[in-house]
């Protein structure tokens, strides 16, 4: 294991097979863009909400940003990158990170994982009635976790950001709709996945930008 630091936040790098960690974390710049933009709309008491959080590259950086009295609702379908998650947030001293193993879709049900041989941090997931892994609505999820609002969020599932997001901000209340979302484009023409795309526009989200793999909207 390779211990190195990120954005003042631990972490330990293992295995030689994991290109999240071994192409981008050892970079500095990691999506800098998007983990800025979050940020600045991070407030100390905030909740920030990671979906496909895997090690933590954006959860621990949010979760240093809400201080002592926000929290971090880091979701992820794979138990063993959300183990090393915890790992990495103990190590940064960071205790508002609260780690929750599901997949997220637009209903109840249970999914299987497929990993990827030649890269650890992607996924697959297919939906079976003996599924490994439970899937709620994300509204669900955060209601368990006793959420009240959201500050921001960001998605990265796999093709799966139409399922676990759309439903959610269509029928969210006022004090659930993040004011930031950095979600993986997708779509399209490289544009974004066409149930977010509606559902931004009819929630009065704005483009803000976009980076290489990510589109950052931003409501008023």
């Amino acid at each position: 294991p390779l211990d190195v630091e990120f954005r003042n936040c631990r972490y330990r790098i293992e295995g030689r097979n994991n290109l999240m960690e071994y192409g981008l974390l050892l970079h500095p710049t990691y999506n800098a863009q998007e983990i800025d933009f979050l940020l600045q709309g991070c407030r100390k008491d905030g909740i920030a909400v990671d979906i496909g959080a895997n090690i933590g590259l954006y959860s621990l950086p949010l979760a240093a940003a809400v201080g002592s009295r926000g929290r971090v609702i880091s979701i992820d379908a794979n138990a063993g990158v959300l183990a090393r998650l915890v790992f990495n947030a103990e190590s940064s001293g960071l205790s508002q990170i609260m780690p929750v193993h599901r997949a997220v879709g637009d209903h109840d049900g249970k999914v299987d994982l497929s990993i990827c041989r030649d890269d650890l941090s992607i996924v697959s997931v297919a939906e079976s009635a003996t599924g490994a892994v439970p899937m709620q609505p994300l509204a669900d999820i955060l209601a368990a976790q006793g959420v009240k609002h959201v500050d921001v969020l960001k998605i990265d599932i796999e093709g799966f950001e139409d399922a676990a997001l759309a439903p959610f901000l269509e029928s969210a209340p006022e004090q659930m709709l993040p004011r930031r979302i950095v979600l993986e484009r997708g779509g399209p023409d490289g544009g974004d996945y066409p149930g977010c795309a509606a559902a931004f526009k009819r929630r009065g989200y704005k483009l803000a930008g976009r980076t290489r793999s990510n589109s950052l909207y931003r409501r008023a």
